[in-house]
């Protein structure tokens, strides 16, 4: 089973797996993948703002913020599907929907007993979901384009610098590091990917 691979091989798996790339990223590009960035991005910077601005941040409107990225994501998705033609990677979605599933049921249990401050339980569980989230990138990342591997890691560890050691500014540092760094990223997509 360990069978030593000619160098001509070697260079063609290398060939192919540049292809793949090539290919991931004029698509994402191509068909407005990057706006999915750009409204995630938009979403959290909203709701960072909204929740240290407001007078009542536990309301409705950080959920509604949410409801407005859900339908902006089906709105890009609705208008990706009429210019994609390709199959979806059905194990990709399975893959993103047990992280998804492992993160929503799993952890929340373990993180029961850790209880924090009063003042800073919406920060923990704020940081929790945006750090899911951000492993969907990663988990993205590893399946398709290095680059969005780079991009859940590096706002994962924003998210955590800023959990741990800018409490005070939690929701500043949000707003500006987690969701600034999804736009940011939307652009550099749709700037950079050629």
């Amino acid at each position: 089973m360990n069978e030593i691979i000619s160098r001509e091989e070697a260079a063609e798996a290398l060939r192919l797996v540049e292809a793949s790339r090539a290919s991931f990223r004029s698509a994402i590009r191509a068909y407005r993948g990057y706006q999915h960035l750009w409204v995630w991005g938009g979403v959290w910077i909203a709701q960072c703002l909204y929740i240290q601005l407001s007078a009542h941040p536990q309301g409705w409107v950080p959920n509604a913020l949410v409801l407005v990225g859900i339908a902006g994501s089906m709105i890009v998705g609705r208008h990706q599907a009429q210019l994609v033609r390709k199959p979806i990677d059905r194990r990709f979605l399975a893959a993103l929907a047990m992280l998804i599933g492992f993160g929503a049921l799993a952890w929340p249990w373990v993180l029961a007993g850790h209880r924090p401050l009063p003042q800073q339980a919406s920060q923990m569980y704020y940081a929790y979901t945006a750090l899911v989230a951000m492993q969907c990138y990663a988990l993205t990342g590893i399946w398709f384009d290095n680059y969005l591997l780079w991009v859940g890691l590096l706002l994962s560890l924003l998210i955590v610098v800023g959990y741990l050691f800018f409490l005070p500014w939690f929701w500043w540092w949000m707003a500006l590091f987690a969701g600034g760094g999804l736009v940011a990223s939307g652009f550099y997509v749709r700037s950079a990917w050629k």
